[in-house]
């Protein structure tokens, strides 16, 4: 998420201004070194992405691999973490625990010798969440029309000179119109299967910066802090079931600091003369060339989190519209006959093996399947197509 704002924020700025007299070397903030970097409390594998900044948005971000990348702890101890796929750094959650009250840092040397290091961070105290809950919300959107959905806000607790950010992780059960009911076996002979592929998970990370200072701050109480608004009729999200876990974050005022100068920029993108992405400093910095610039920052927060779920029923209760799938998928009937298909299994072997396309079912009349098949698009008979048919271990039917 962190190189997202900060590469969005920055191509933005430079490529879509309308000022023409303002002249930026962008070739100064091109190859930069980017550091996208979370450790906090929970027990897991904690993960760092290096890659390298870009000056042309057709262009994909290229991975840092090869590096040795290092966290080390204001107790002595260090750990070096694994290289899991390119540019992607993970520890060992056997091996690193991250505890609160110790303060850690990180060290990153890329193959081509090259030294970078953060500063040292705590991991603060963890604040509370009382209560996640959801109501409906409209709003007025970017085409200026009344858009309907769902909105999750926070109830809790922290210190009076407490910064928090809040992240979202939210999964879902969706379900495909047309699932494959029938399949051929090796005499090419039609048999009926059970309902399969129907349904599937999906899931997604917030791309938001939700953050809020309680310093000075006559109440120590967070009520209904708005996390998300999701819209309920265009996203399958809330057609079966829904769960958001939302995570507190307990940041100091430094990262605090470096989120609002971000979403400001984020807010002021389009105006060259406002925040500039790349002059946002963050914990980073190059120990072999002072004047090499460093994107990103290494994030750390005592984190407390709570989930939710919702299905469809609440949605509805909530007199809010659902998506209805089927419109986007198309459902064709071919049907045998002795001119381009001489048999059912011609027109699966035609359309689904060579083609790609996707077999629901027998088009049936008065007296039963008629001879033809009915066809639609891959991912209406294939939720593993766009999602996982592995259900998360925490989801509750």
């Amino acid at each position: 998420m962190l190189r997202n704002v900060i590469f969005l924020l920055f191509l933005f700025c430079f490529f879509n201004s309308c000022v023409d007299p303002y002249n930026v070397d962008v070739k100064k903030y091109k190859d930069l070194l980017v550091v996208d970097a979370l450790i906090t409390n929970e027990n897991k594998s904690h993960q760092v992405k290096l890659t390298r900044s870009i000056a042309n948005l057709d262009e994909v971000p290229v991975a840092e691999t090869m590096a040795i990348v290092t966290i080390s702890c204001n107790n002595g101890t260090e750990v070096t973490l694994k290289e899991i796929e390119p540019g992607i750094y993970k520890t060992d959650s056997t091996k690193f625990i991250v505890e609160i009250g110790k303060s850690y840092k990180l060290k990153i040397q890329t193959s081509d010798g090259k030294r970078y290091s953060s500063e040292e961070c705590e991991i603060l105290t963890p604040t509370v969440i009382d209560e996640v809950y959801f109501n409906r919300k409209d709003i007025i959107n970017v085409n200026s029309e009344v858009q309907e959905g769902v909105s999750f806000f926070v109830n809790g607790e922290a210190s009076s000179d407490a910064y928090l950010r809040w992240m979202y992780e939210e999964d879902w059960k969706f379900s495909i119109p047309y699932p494959t009911r029938i399949g051929f076996d090796e005499n090419e002979e039609l048999f009926y299967l059970p309902f399969q592929k129907l349904y599937c998970w999906k899931k997604s990370s917030s791309r938001e910066i939700i953050v809020q200072s309680l310093n000075n701050q006559r109440s120590t109480e967070i009520i209904g802090k708005e996390i998300c608004f999701i819209p309920s009729d265009d996203t399958d999200r809330f057609n079966v079931k829904y769960s958001v876990n939302v995570k507190q974050l307990n940041i100091s005022q430094e990262e605090y600091n470096f989120w609002t100068k971000l979403k400001e920029a984020s807010e002021e993108v389009g105006d060259i003369f406002g925040t500039q992405p790349f002059s946002i400093t963050g914990n980073i910095k190059s120990d072999t060339d002072e004047n090499e610039h460093v994107l990103g920052y290494f994030q750390t927060g005592g984190v407390i989190s709570k989930r939710v779920f919702l299905d469809y029923r609440d949605v509805l209760n909530l007199q809010l519209s659902l998506r209805d799938s089927r419109p986007l998928c198309s459902l064709d009937t071919v049907m045998v006959d002795y001119n381009k298909y001489n048999s059912i299994y011609e027109i699966y072997s035609r359309l689904v093996l060579k083609e790609g396309r996707g077999l629901y079912d027998q088009p049936i009349g008065a007296f039963g399947p008629l001879n033809g098949l009915l066809i639609t698009d891959i991912s209406c008979s294939d939720c593993s197509l766009t999602g996982s048919r592995k259900k998360p271990i925490f989801w509750e039917d």
